[in-house]
């Protein structure tokens, strides 16, 4: 007898087969952001301004892994980093035609966009693949009808919970031997 799927099975095997396929991409997408945003934070603060805040005594500045930009009439920017840093409490105001800080921020820019392409292709795939999964109920059935990810399935728990109908029973307060007609 072939165990039957449930949607949480679906959903934990959906969750591997796509995090196989995705998981080391959006890695890497992340880290280009944060590099990114890494850059365009030293390219904001000087050097000599990252350092007088890091000996600055704790609290006197933001410990965080964004901070924001205001870009004069252009409104400001969340900025994401790969480290924690230290940020004034106001937003540093920078010339967006300054050609460093146009290049790097275009870098920034473009790096946000390839993890939202990664992100919405996982969200896509997935979905695709509950589809798929979806009109299976067996695990005998994802066996003989896509075998591929068969290996997906060694590390699950494919056993359902036993019912425990004597201890049931006597937590409702039912006759060991009644039998609903």
């Amino acid at each position: 007898m072939s165990v039957r799927l449930t949607n949480t099975m679906r959903e934990n095997l959906a969750d591997k087969i796509v995090g196989y396929a995705y998981d080391a991409k959006q890695a890497e997408a992340e880290a280009a952001v944060g590099a990114a945003g890494m850059a365009l934070y030293e390219s904001v603060y000087s050097k000599s301004s990252r350092d007088a805040m890091k000996k600055m005594p704790v609290g006197a500045f933001n410990r965080r892994n964004d901070f924001r930009v205001a870009f004069g009439a252009l409104g400001y920017r969340r900025v994401e980093t790969c480290a924690e840093v230290f940020v004034f409490y106001c937003d540093p105001r920078v010339d967006p035609t300054d050609p460093v800080i146009a290049s790097v921020l275009a870098s920034y820019d473009d790096a946000v966009e390839v993890r939202k392409a990664m992100q919405s292709a996982r969200v896509d795939h997935r979905n695709q693949v509950l589809a798929t999964l979806g009109r299976l109920r067996t695990v005998d059935q994802i066996r003989e009808q896509w075998p591929e990810v068969s290996a997906f399935l060694a590390g699950m728990n494919l056993s359902l919970p036993v019912v425990r109908v004597a201890e049931l029973n006597a937590a409702l307060g039912l006759p060991p031997d009644t039998v609903a007609a």
